[in-house]
């Protein structure tokens, strides 16, 4: 298990902070300690989560003893973390203060719930994934097999371990008996690079935004030499920058993986391991996994190149949703996940995803994808977002585009064939991003719904 490991690996390094080091070994005497003081009885811990020593420790504790564990961003303000807590009523909160007991009543909690993860970012909802131990292990097994990670390689945080994503590398890393560079600063500051040049760091991992902004600071233009592979995953990142990283990476003779994953599926539920050759293929399901494609009538499709809905199936899948410490009592797991994306697969079974089925609004009965809106957008040059509903197609631009948006709204017009008092461009500051580094669609509707009044 990821979070129980051979005693042949007491010695190895398990995690650094700063100047820091805990082996394995280490790691489980404090362990040990945070489980002492949690005492026993199956209980609800609210995790207030640094990418530190403290939050791992915390973590692993809660999943030794089998405590439910709420992961809550540090980022989340304070009325939202209240907010939390009024739903779950958590018998403990950690924080960067230590250890707080709250509630003294013995939830009701199902006997597989280990660990509660947000979809939502830093909105504070009270909706929550229910993760099971066996969601846990299998995710990590998968990403282990299909990914190189040695018990001599080195990764760094660049994610909150709150985000399914952030805590998937953790896990896996843990499931190899690799070290983890435990790190809050952000892929593009001074402080990250300098870390992961000290620590000689082998792997990283990265989201959209994260690849976007360090191309444009040059990341294809470094020397790396301890670097041996690194991941994205966290939304679809555009077939250039894909590209630009996949030839970097062979120029310096390293490995790139484009990688899919919801939180549903406890993180990653894909891995392209060629996207110099496929640079929009999400490629094949993780090892324990598998997908298929069913059309609008829920039927299987068997063919080729042919859109439907994707569905993974696989001992990562969710036990279920939850809004308060009552839906943690019993969950009916599903057998499959219904993904909500649109995909097609190729003659080798690699899957594409052409679109979120969600993401489609049909004013004057015109189907139109807000993702083909957007990469029709970044062609342009342009930085923006689309939203809308079936009246009307609502465009972000960003200010730093330098265009003139009756110039961009006639040949958004012209391209979709949409009657021009359907599509509203807005001007904006900047894209909203969630703590994760996504695009935050709900900030951006709040955004337009303002500057529209």
């Amino acid at each position: 298990m990821f979070f129980s490991w051979p005693t042949d690996w007491n010695n190895n390094t398990a995690v650094i902070e700063h100047d820091r080091k805990l082996t394995y070994a280490q790691l489980q005497e404090l362990v040990e300690q945070y489980k002492e003081q949690l005492g026993n009885g199956r209980q609800l811990v609210l995790l207030v989560v640094h990418n530190n020593v403290q939050s791992v420790a915390i973590y692993l504790a809660c999943l030794q003893s089998q405590h439910v564990v709420l992961m809550v961003d540090a980022s989340l303000d304070a009325p939202k973390r209240a907010k939390l807590c009024d739903a779950y009523q958590p018998n403990w909160i950690v924080d960067e203060y230590g250890l707080h007991k709250q509630h003294a009543a013995q939830h009701l909690l199902d006997e597989r719930v280990a660990v509660l993860l947000s979809t939502s970012g830093s909105t504070g909802s009270p909706k929550q994934v229910a993760l099971s131990v066996e969601n846990l292990q299998a995710n990590a097994q998968g990403i282990a097999s299909g990914l190189p990670i040695a018990q001599s390689d080195i990764t760094i945080t660049t994610l909150s371990m709150a985000y399914s994503y952030g805590l998937s590398v953790i896990n896996s890393h843990l499931q190899c008996g690799a070290s983890i560079l435990l790190n809050e600063h952000s892929v593009m500051s001074r402080e990250f690079w300098q870390a992961l040049e000290q620590h000689k760091v082998s792997s990283f991992a990265g989201v959209p935004y994260s690849y976007e902004m360090l191309i444009r600071l040059g990341l294809c233009k470094k020397k790396l030499a301890d670097l041996r592979y690194f991941t994205q995953a966290g939304g679809k990142l555009a077939k250039k920058y894909v590209q630009q990283l996949a030839d970097f990476a062979n120029a310096q003779n390293k490995q790139f993986f484009v990688m899919y994953g919801q939180t549903e599926a406890t993180a990653r539920m894909a891995i392209n391991a060629e996207p110099e050759h496929y640079p929009e293929s999400i490629g094949y399901a993780i090892e324990g996994g598998a997908f298929l494609l069913i059309d609008e009538q829920g039927h299987s499709i068997s063919q080729n190149h042919i859109e439907g809905q994707l569905v993974y199936q696989g001992p990562n899948v969710m036990l279920g949703y939850a809004q308060s410490v009552v839906d943690l009592a019993h969950f009916e797991p599903a057998s499959q996940l219904v993904t909500g994306d649109l995909a097609y697969r190729d003659e080798q079974g690699r899957y594409f995803i052409s679109g979120r089925q969600a993401r489609f609004i049909k004013p004057f009965g015109n189907r139109i994808s807000l993702d083909d809106v957007e990469i029709w957008l970044q062609q342009q040059g342009v930085d923006g977002l689309a939203t809308g509903d079936n009246d009307e197609l609502w465009v972000g631009v960003c200010e730093s585009s330098h265009l003139e948006l009756t110039d961009l709204k006639n040949k958004l017009q012209q391209q979709l064939n949409l009657h021009p008092s359907k599509i509203k461009i807005f001007s904006i500051d900047a894209i909203p991003l969630t703590s994760s580094g996504k695009t935050d669609y709900p900030a951006f509707k709040q955004l337009i719904s303002e500057v529209s009044g």
